[in-house]
């Protein structure tokens, strides 16, 4: 949720994060798409959750 909450405001004191925001931005404009970043909860997400612990 962290990230997600990072990209709506625009704004993260941590400055990695930030950059990879930057940038995101930056080639979806250069790119003309628009991106959506979008919260999961766990219990939601069950298949992408295991997929991402090589369960």
């Amino acid at each position: 949720m962290a990230v997600v909450s990072a990209w709506r405001k625009m704004s993260t004191p941590h400055n990695g994060i930030m950059e990879l925001i930057r940038q995101m931005h930056f080639i979806a404009a250069t790119n003309n798409f628009n991106l959506r970043i979008t919260y999961i909860a766990g219990f939601d997400n069950s298949i992408a959750d295991s997929v991402s612990r090589c369960n």
